[in-house]
């Protein structure tokens, strides 16, 4: 059965670092040094990779889980210790979830359910949701990184955050019904 796990890859050569989750945390490393050789994955890192080779490399594994909420919580807490977006290879920001209570997150997501419930498949800009919602931006990513498989199965809608290219005006909300 595959474990789900914090991961860190670090480039020994400049200190660089990249934090992420993986569903499986046994084929993470082999399936980026593929998708580097194959000339796909993050840029930058990818072009470091071909640049100091793959000894220059280190992947570590920061903690595994089963649950999600203590796996998101480990990749911010690393993430803002390392920096990952001004000094690492990290591109996109993650959470913090210190901002936010367990308590007043369980009332966002009620919120949010709500909300859920009453619209159709579609696309949602994320901004347009910020104000919908009456959120700020690092509580709305919480609260859509933090809804489970079996949250969504209830309300029968798979939620997915995306980008169409950097910035907050370009990030939308993916709703599909199953």
């Amino acid at each position: 059965m595959a474990k789900k796990a914090v991961f860190m890859v670090i480039n020994k050569s400049n200190n660089k670092k990249y934090v992420g989750i993986s569903v499986d945390i046994d084929a993470e490393w082999f399936n980026m040094k593929r998708d580097f050789k194959s000339g796909l994955g993050i840029r930058k890192m990818k072009e470091d990779f071909e640049y100091y080779g793959e000894n220059s490399f280190e992947f570590e594994i920061m903690l595994e889980s089963e649950l999600d909420s203590e796996l998101n919580r480990r990749e911010s807490e690393l993430a803002y210790e390392y920096d990952v977006w001004a000094r690492g290879y990290n591109s996109e920001s993650l959470l913090n979830y210190r901002t936010m209570s367990d308590e007043k997150l369980a009332m966002e997501k009620l919120k949010l359910y709500k909300f859920i419930e009453s619209i159709d498949d579609g696309k949602y800009m994320f901004k347009d949701l910020l104000q919908i919602l009456n959120l700020d931006k690092n509580n709305l990513q919480i609260l859509l990184r933090e809804i489970t498989a079996d949250e969504m199965q209830y309300f029968k809608k798979k939620i997915i955050l995306r980008n169409k290219e950097a910035g907050i005006g370009k990030m939308y909300i993916q709703v599909k019904s199953f």
